[in-house]
């Protein structure tokens, strides 16, 4: 975050916030998933001094979240109720999150995006 202000050649003024899994992750009660957390913006091209992940493309599920970001009450239902009772299931690509002009953290008015990677069910 300190070094924010010199990145030039942002798409947007969101920021990112992204597991990359090691794997397809397995949610439950003893799930362990492994992972590399990035924060990040996104980019017209890469920036001296950043490291760069592409995100690779594919369907996502999409969820506007309005709440504080320590209520996990919204990924129990992501990964417990959706996926589980959909057609789709989990992709190995990242999962993240967009926080915009909307997003304030703890606060229950806050607002972000959740980007999960799905597939059909096979």
């Amino acid at each position: 975050m300190p070094k924010l202000h010199t990145i030039n050649n942002r798409l947007n003024e969101d920021l990112i916030s992204l597991r990359a899994f090691t794997g397809v992750p397995v949610f439950g009660p003893t799930a362990n998933p492994e992972f590399t957390y990035w924060a990040g913006v996104e980019v017209e091209s890469p920036v001296t001094d950043f490291e760069t992940l592409h995100i690779p493309s594919g369907t996502y599920a999409v969820f506007e979240y309005q709440g504080s970001s320590s209520d996990s009450a919204v990924w129990r239902f992501i990964y417990g109720e959706w996926i589980p009772n959909s057609s789709w299931e989990l992709d190995n690509r990242p999962h993240f999150e967009r926080l915009g002009k909307g997003y304030s953290n703890d606060s229950d008015d806050s607002q972000e995006q959740i980007w999960i990677p799905i597939r059909p069910s096979v």
